[in-house]
């Protein structure tokens, strides 16, 4: 993981937030930020 990686997440979640089809037109993007979102890291800071 790199410093990037969670702001991609940021994009991502802006996107679904504006009711883009992140899922469906971004398919590979979407796995990726399944993955940074499931990251321990990340749901720590989010407390998920």
């Amino acid at each position: 993981m790199t410093v990037v990686d969670p702001y991609l997440l940021v994009f991502f979640n802006w996107g679904k937030g504006l009711n883009f089809n992140m899922e469906g037109n971004y398919p590979h993007y979407s796995a990726f930020s399944q993955s940074i979102a499931d990251h321990p890291s990340v749901i720590k800071a989010m407390h998920r």
